[in-house]
């Protein structure tokens, strides 16, 4: 439902930007209230998901660990992703993943280079 959702929330970001570069001022303003609606709704979707990760943290030994792929695959962002309340739950997805035989400094790699970082957001706190 997550990812249905983000991809809808893109295809109307893409909407938005396309109309305001045609001038057409009420359909960007439509898109733009969509997208807040529908991050809103997407908000609602992966706030507890992300509850459920965080609540199960990895050991101490495997988020230095995990800390350490975050620091050498993605330096310039490290600190920001270290620091942030939501590392946790990227944690714990990351230790889930390894577990199931893939390299987190790969997934990390991979999901960088499919976007960039800087614009990246998350839920609301509750």
């Amino acid at each position: 439902m997550a990812a249905l959702l983000a991809a809808i929330v893109w295809a109307t970001v893409i909407a938005e930007r396309r109309h305001k570069a045609k001038g057409h001022a009420q359909q960007a303003d439509a898109a733009r209230a969509t997208v807040q609606h529908l991050q809103a709704a997407a908000d609602q979707a992966i706030t507890p998901v992300i509850s459920e990760f965080a609540a199960r943290r990895p050991g101490e030994t495997a988020r230095r660990t995990l800390a350490h792929d975050v620091r050498a695959t993605l330096p310039a962002d490290a600190d920001r992703i270290l620091s942030d309340t939501g590392w946790p739950a990227l944690a714990a997805v990351l230790a889930d993943a390894e577990a199931r035989g893939h390299r987190p400094h790969h997934l990390l790699e991979e999901a960088a280079a499919r976007r960039e970082l800087t614009t990246a957001r998350r839920p609301p706190s509750s």
